[in-house]
């Protein structure tokens, strides 16, 4: 099989796998994609995907990511040791707990989205890379608002914290998690971070009309060691990222894992490809 072949092979077992898992899940207040019921206070059960308020959250794979790896748009980390973290893309400086030195900045919806087709529905997607210690109850990180905004400028500073959203004259709101809180557990990962720990699917149709600049914030962190999950080590990161796309770095596109179920179906496909040619050559031969 080609390489170009093989590749929409991926894309398109990715699109069932995802589409499959996703369209069982309901939005519930928690999200768990990883951390153990019952050991530190977590109730729901483990998923590996789930939709909310019509978006997917997704995990499965293992995908390159960290420094270097990632073009990174948004990076997030608070100071000392507060245990709650917070932040949105811009080019107005360094708002909230954002990181700077190029690791923060404005993201166009033309020029720098990508779209995905999952299901006969398309999407924007976005990936996450976080850090996290290694011991648990360390390893377990919430993400307790995530909110994409529109306008039509790329330097905005006028969100506010406390209402976490941006006057209406602004910026538009395009997506909202609500209440409902995503638990992480980045080991299941990379236990570091050189893999991508979940993806976030948007449909493109909540995008329109709004503005060509994209503001994405996210918040992390609570409690500590019971859910909301503090964060406990380095920063959190946000990048673009295509379903069956290729590695991210260097302008290419970061792409989304394959489910288990996906590689399970490549898996058997590949025995099937490899029984039909033993057969061949056993009749060749006799």
């Amino acid at each position: 099989m080609t390489r170009l072949g093989l590749k929409g092979l991926a894309a398109a077992f990715f699109s069932a796998s995802l589409l499959a898992v996703s369209s069982s899940a309901r939005a519930d207040s928690i999200l768990n994609l990883g951390v153990t019921t019952g050991t530190f206070g977590e109730t729901a059960p483990v998923q590996t995907s789930g939709m909310i308020n019509g978006a997917q959250f997704t995990i499965g794979g293992l995908q390159p990511a960290g420094s270097g790896v990632l073009q990174s748009f948004l990076r997030i980390h608070s100071n000392g040791n507060d245990t709650f973290e917070q932040g949105y893309n811009t080019d107005a400086g360094r708002p909230l707990d954002d990181v700077g030195g190029g690791f923060t900045h404005s993201l166009r919806l033309l020029n720098d989205l990508k779209v995905s087709m999952i299901g006969g529905q398309s999407y924007y997607g976005f990936v996450l890379d976080v850090n996290q210690s290694n011991s648990l109850p360390d390893p377990y990180l919430s993400l307790v608002s995530f909110k994409i905004f529109q306008g039509d400028s790329g330097s905005l500073s006028s969100f506010n914290s406390t209402t976490r959203t941006f006057p209406a004259s602004d910026a538009a709101l395009t997506y909202d998690m609500g209440s409902t809180r995503v638990d992480i557990n980045y080991q299941i990962s990379s236990s570091g971070s050189g893999n991508a720990d979940m993806f976030v699917f948007v449909p493109t149709a909540a995008f329109a009309g709004k503005g060509n600049y994209v503001y994405l914030y996210s918040a992390f962190g609570g409690n500590g060691a019971f859910p909301p999950y503090s964060q406990t080590d380095g920063y959190e990161e946000w990048a673009t990222a295509s379903a069956g796309g290729n590695p991210g770095g260097g302008g290419q596109d970061a792409g989304a894992p394959l489910p288990r179920t996906a590689w399970a179906g490549i898996g058997l496909l590949g025995m099937l490809a490899a029984g039909r040619f033993l057969h061949g050559r056993r009749q060749q031969v006799a």
